[in-house]
This record gives structure tokens, sequence and C-alpha cells, in this order.
């Protein structure tokens, strides 16, 4: 078997190098709701961030916990969007910032869900 060793000061030095030929992103101001609706032991959170120089994003989340004995276990979901102004502007590449390392890319609107469970 063939050991390939890294060298970590030039990886990081060559990656620095890639990303320096995208421009900054800079900063944003947000502005937005959130909602929270409690019942015995379950929670509802809803949020919308329409008001965001960068683009809207917003949430919507469902969580319960259960106690049994010294045990809290807990079981969440979310579902997030975030609009295709705000996914372009922090993950799109535009055409005077592409490279061999980054092709030119114009991200569009898109949701993730998350599920979680723990126990403590």
């Amino acid at each position: 078997m063939r050991r390939i060793q890294l060298n970590r000061a030039k990886l990081t030095t060559a990656l620095l190098l890639t990303l320096s030929s995208l421009k900054d992103r800079g900063n944003a101001l947000a502005g937005g709701i959130r909602a929270t609706y409690f019942h015995y032991d379950w929670v509802v959170q809803a949020n919308l961030l329409p008001f965001n120089s960068r683009g809207a994003r917003g949430s919507v989340s469902a969580g319960r916990n259960w106690q049994l004995g010294d045990w809290n276990f807990t079981a969440a979901g979310s579902v997030y969007y975030r609009s295709s102004k705000y996914n372009d502007f922090y993950f799109g590449v535009e055409a005077e910032q592409s490279s061999d390392a980054f092709a030119e890319y114009e991200a569009g609107s898109g949701f993730t869900f998350v599920a979680e469970v723990g126990a403590e």
C-alpha cells in the first residue's frame, strides 16, 4: 500500500491563493420576523427574513422532547428556503471571477431539509 503524505502548509497556501480570486462578500443587513409556538412538549417556529440586502430566506421547524427517567430525548425537523438572489450572492461565481478552480456559476433558489435527534 502506497502512503501519500500531504504538505498542509502548501495546501493551505494554494487554497488561499485560489480563494483570493473570489470577491469579498461583504456585510449584509437583514430584518424579518420569527414566530414561536409551544404546546406541551412540542415547539414550532417559523422565521422569515424578506428584508435582506442579499436576498430572502426563511425556515419552519418543529420539535418535541421526551423525559424518560434521567434521560431527555429530542427530535426535530426543519425546512430552510433561500432565494436565488441570496444563494447567488453567497455561492455564485461571476464571469470575471471564474478560473480553472471556480467555473462561472449562477445559483438558483433552494430548500434544505434537516432532521435531528438527540439524547442527554
